[in-house]
């Protein structure tokens, strides 16, 4: 049986969350099916990602031929991190990728300048009409989830603007959905505005249609409240060699605040030396009023947290 073979399929990688993927066919008719799902689940320094690509042909007499690579692009957003090179290897360790009947597949990867990596999985057998091939991509992502104290910062990728998912010869679907456990804080916003369904195992998920995703990245913020402590150290120097005179000294210190839906509680653990009065201003600043002798060199030391 002769087929008429598919070229290589060839690939536009669209760098900062995007990727164009298109077949180069020698017909007029839809030849290619494609179902493209992934799926993101959020943990405290890492997503989970599964990527499931299912190629078919629609035509009877064509074929994807045996060796022609299949392709992922793995992202890593964050600009001028130091631990890229570290995240990318973890990344890299983490990843393993299949068919549809769980056999492992070999790869190979290419780096991009921005640090992402491009994933390139060939196909294992001719894809004929009647014989699709599946392949999975499983792997941690380092590169997508940003920990600030208790908020996380999520990244989904997304398509370039002229993504077309038909093109006369190919036909393709894409499903994209993020699952964020139970355990995780609550989602506070995601950009652009996305509906959440909450589970019956109280995990939420949020699908993600692909019109949100067309030209844009898709942002997420899980948590709503950051814990800090801070350290104010303020040098006061020596202004004379008398033995009694003594500086006034007056310092803001952090506050409590209700503004709307922000609030900040502050916890001081020590003030040294201990002020002489505390007072508050017509703004609501907090003032810190010090008496220290001015024939010494001294410093104002101040620790505690914020909520």
């Amino acid at each position: 049986m002769k087929f008429k073979y598919l070229k290589n399929l060839t690939f536009f990688v669209f760098f900062f969350f995007v990727i164009g993927i298109f077949y180069k066919v020698d017909a007029n008719a839809q030849i290619v099916n494609k179902n493209y799902d992934r799926s993101f689940t959020v943990n405290e320094d890492y997503l989970e990602v599964v990527e499931t690509k299912k190629t078919e042909i629609a035509s009877y007499g064509y074929a994807v031929p045996y060796g022609s690579n299949e392709a992922f692009a793995i992202f890593f957003p964050v600009e001028s991190d130091p631990k890229a090179g570290e995240k990318i290897q973890k990344t890299l360790d983490s990843i393993k990728i299949t068919n549809e009947v769980g056999t492992d597949l070999q790869f190979s990867y290419e780096e991009t300048e921005s640090n992402n990596l491009i994933i390139k999985v060939p196909f294992t057998d001719d894809i004929t009409y009647g014989d699709p091939q599946v392949i999975t991509l499983k792997y941690k992502s380092y590169g997508l989830v940003v920990q600030s104290g208790a908020v996380f910062d999520v990244y989904i990728p997304g398509f370039p603007e002229g993504y077309d998912l038909s093109d006369g010869n190919t036909s393709e679907t894409i499903n994209t959905k993020v699952i964020i456990p139970n355990e995780m804080p609550e989602l506070n916003l995601s950009i652009p505005k996305l509906d959440v369904t909450s589970l019956s195992n109280g995990d939420k998920s949020i699908d993600i249609d692909f019109d949100k995703l067309k030209g844009d990245t898709v942002w997420l913020q899980i948590g709503s409240e950051q814990f800090y402590e801070f350290v104010i150290k303020q040098e006061v120097p020596k202004t004379t060699n008398a033995p009694i005179v003594l500086n006034t000294v007056d310092l803001i210190l952090p506050r409590d605040i209700d503004s709307g839906p922000i609030s900040q509680r502050v916890y001081y653990e020590e003030i040294n030396p201990e002020p002489y009065s505390i007072k508050e201003d017509s703004d609501g600043n907090l003032i810190a009023e010090f008496k220290l002798t001015a024939n010494r060199n001294q410093e104002i030391y101040i620790k505690g947290y914020a909520t």
